[in-house]
């Protein structure tokens, strides 16, 4: 699979070194958009969707857990995530377990455990990170530049998801948002990020 920088995955950049620490999303965050996009991103555009930033309420999948998910996804997809630390709290991973709080713009009795569990399963069952890449979860088949600066609305698969956690329609704010793990969405990004960077076997076993 050719290597293509995707600004939603700052990881990708610099995998993580082999002692299994891999690099905190906040701390390279910022630097993450690429520059045409920080100079069309001074001025946000506004937009309103049809589709309501609240539409992704949050019910956890099938009564499924983190590792569970991940199993599906490929014989190695969770023996990998384990031994290079994507759940380890000290090497600044996690689960959607250890996620606490409650995101009540996805539904009066969501947790975000369940908003993470429940991007966690939207983001492989669509397959829109096919590709290792989470922009085109946000983004779809909208031009990633237009959407990410706010120019253009977003039409990815798991924007409803993303939407009612971070509580905002914007991609602009989503963005600033999206591997905070204090967030269940943020967590289930994350961990993506995660077996992306160390080449999980995790995307090529389901189908939408």
């Amino acid at each position: 699979m050719p290597e293509t920088k995707d600004p939603l995955d700052p990881a990708r950049q610099s995998p993580p070194s082999a002692g299994g620490h891999h690099r905190s999303m906040r701390g390279v965050w910022p630097w993450a958009i690429p520059t045409l996009l920080l100079v069309v991103g001074i001025v946000s555009v506004a937009f309103v969707r049809t589709r309501s930033a609240t539409a992704g309420a949050a019910t956890a999948p099938g009564g499924r857990s983190t590792e569970d998910i991940l199993r599906e996804q490929g014989s190695d997809c969770l023996p990998c995530a384990q031994r290079n630390g994507c759940f380890d709290p000290a090497q600044l991973g996690g689960t959607c377990e250890s996620t606490r709080g409650s995101g009540t713009t996805c539904g009066t009795a969501a947790t975000e455990t369940a908003i993470c569990l429940k991007t966690l399963d939207d983001i492989f069952r669509s397959r829109c990170a096919a590709t290792m890449q989470l922009t085109p979860c946000l983004c779809g088949s909208t031009d990633p530049a237009a959407c990410l600066s706010g120019a253009a609305a977003p039409a990815g698969p798991v924007y409803a998801d993303y939407g009612c956690d971070f509580k905002s329609a914007s991609a602009m704010k989503i963005q600033g948002d999206f591997t905070d793990q204090l967030f269940g969405a943020g967590q289930a990004n994350a961990l993506v990020q995660c077996v992306a960077a160390y080449s999980c076997g995790c995307f090529a076993q389901r189908s939408p």
